[in-house]
């Protein structure tokens, strides 16, 4: 079996995947992090891969089956962020029928790929390139803009180990309102102006971010605010 032949793609899938939104909050992200989220979606995408071989018993049809898991698992979070949400809640309306149709899709699809019959070789081959170029572009984007800015901190602000715990620190409050609506929805379905009370916090010195969240739940929506 040649190189190019090895079904090899949904491996490459899992490592291109989580880049371009790495490469959008690079300097925000420890790149501990990545290597952690990197080495989670491939044990995720080589556990796809090893379920579909068990029931499908061909490596590279496992590997298909393998590659549209790991695509749809990515393309999940953009389609639930723009899923109809509940008015007031903010809570997605009939979550559990979209976490169910990704999983008929996934189903079907390995059913497809358990279909195919001619040649495999080839698809194998021309999936494994685009799944190489998925992973080359952002890091031919990535890297020179990752080395130019660590040349441009210098050796001492390279890392945070380096600063002197022995400087005066700033006395920085972040505070979240959490379960707090936002003033363009509290104007909206409550016909409520809040820019009195963010108005008050600016005159106080604080900085009111606006922008919204990408999630409803707060652990990973603070994690996102670094």
């Amino acid at each position: 079996m040649s190189l190019s032949a090895a079904p090899v793609h949904p491996v490459l899938f899992a490592l291109a995947a989580p880049l371009p939104l790495y490469a959008s909050n690079w300097q925000g992200v420890a790149t501990l992090d990545l290597w952690l989220a990197q080495g989670l979606t491939v044990l995720g995408a080589l556990a796809l891969q090893a379920i579909a071989f068990a029931l499908l018993r061909d490596a590279r049809r496992a590997a298909f089956a393998a590659s549209v898991g790991v695509l749809l698992f990515f393309a999940f979070q953009p389609v639930f962020g723009i899923w109809p949400q509940d008015s007031v809640s903010g809570q997605p309306r009939a979550a559990g029928l979209l976490f169910a149709s990704w999983a008929l899709f996934w189903v079907c699809m390995m059913a497809l790929a358990g279909r195919i019959r001619a040649r495999v070789v080839g698809l194998t081959q021309a999936v494994n390139a685009a799944a190489a170029a998925a992973l080359v572009v952002p890091l031919a984007t990535l890297g020179p803009a990752w080395f130019d800015a660590r040349r441009a901190q210098g050796p001492e602000t390279g890392t945070l180990e380096r600063y002197s715990t022995d400087r005066p620190r700033p006395d920085i409050y972040y505070i979240v309102l959490d379960g707090y609506g936002r003033s363009d929805r509290l104007e909206e379905y409550f016909g409520y102006d809040n820019s009195a009370f963010t108005a008050a916090l600016a005159e106080r010195g604080f900085h009111v971010a606006r922008t919204p969240s990408r999630t409803t739940r707060t652990p990973i929506c603070r994690s996102h605010r670094r």
